[in-house]
């Protein structure tokens, strides 16, 4: 299946999220912050999932850097924070996810942003 980085720093989420993704057969690499992850465009993902706070970074700045480098990269946003997720997540992403998120959500977005269907999860 895909190829997928997964840049967070709450590792019980992590694991939550590597489990989900490799249920469904796709390879999962994970990154704990944003200077650890500096190598993404060397790993080539077809989909990077980036937590907007994470220690010793930003994950919209690091999207930024992402989409300035190559902008067909494909990336979902996430954050407990929906107001940073609704006015700077869909600048920088293909989609957002707030947190928390259940499985099937994550699939699903997964799913339709590897398929280009880019869609927003953001709830009222």
């Amino acid at each position: 299946m895909a190829k997928i980085i997964v840049i967070e720093d709450d590792e019980n989420l992590l694991a939550h999220i590597t489990v989900v993704l490799q249920m469904k057969n796709h390879e999962v690499i994970c990154y704990p912050d944003a200077p650890s992850a500096k190598n993404v465009l060397e790993i080539s993902p077809d989909l990077v999932i980036i937590d907007i706070f994470l220690p010793n970074g930003n994950g919209i700045i690091l999207s930024e850097e992402i989409k300035l480098l190559d902008p067909s990269f494909k990336i979902i946003l996430t954050s407990a924070d929906q107001h940073s997720l609704h006015f700077l997540g869909e600048v920088v992403a293909n989609a957002v996810l707030p947190k928390p998120f259940s499985g099937k959500e994550l699939l699903q977005i997964v799913n339709n942003t590897l398929e280009n269907n880019y869609e927003s999860y953001l709830r009222n």
